[in-house]
């Protein structure tokens, strides 16, 4: 009998920061949803179960999957986020250096 196809294979320390980011309160739905599939891949989750388990369309969850395996963490929702505020974060603080250098 063939071994089911593992769909992703995590990094120990891929599998310990998604399992940090899905515990935490400020997490949006569907980033929540992102990393729960992939720690569920990488459990052995075949195609077909993630999808009725998660309700999710198989074209999504090959998007998902590949975009991972492409940009690993960092094409996911919740990393992406996490990104973008400290971005804006960085944004204001040099509109802060910039209004200082220009009152001064």
């Amino acid at each position: 009998m063939r071994k089911p196809k593992q769909y992703v294979k995590l990094l120990a320390e891929e599998r310990q920061k998604l399992n940090r980011q899905s515990k935490r309160k400020l997490i949006s739905p569907n980033a929540k949803k992102q990393i729960q599939v992939i720690l569920f891949f990488d459990d052995g989750g075949t195609m077909v179960v993630t999808a009725e388990k998660f309700a999710v369309s198989f074209q999504t969850l090959m998007k998902w999957r590949k975009t991972f395996k492409k940009d690993r963490l960092d094409s996911l929702l919740v990393f992406l986020e996490n990104k973008k505020e400290t971005e804006e974060e960085n944004d204001d603080d040099k509109k802060d250096i910039d209004n200082d250098e220009t009152e001064g």
